[in-house]
């Protein structure tokens, strides 16, 4: 079974749909029973949503390859 570490390290895949069925069901057994993992991942949602309706310069696939390596490098929360 899943940690709520797992999720937040698999919670972007989970979101482009890029999780194996078998992960996915997995990761969507978790937040069924955990509060603070879905209330992490409804708030990556939100986050993501704004984020994207932001205007500026597109980053460019090296840029945002970086940009991802870094975000997914942070620690998860505790719980």
């Amino acid at each position: 079974m899943l940690e709520c570490k797992d999720i937040y390290a698999l919670a972007t895949d989970y979101q482009e749909r890029k999780l194996p069925w078998g992960k996915r069901l997995q990761f969507r057994l978790h937040l069924y029973m955990c509060d603070a993992c879905s209330a992490f991942l409804a708030q990556l949602g939100r986050t993501r949503t704004l984020l994207g309706n932001l205007r500026g310069p597109a980053l460019g696939e090296e840029e945002e390859r970086e940009l991802l390596a870094r975000l997914r490098q942070r620690k998860p929360p505790p719980g």
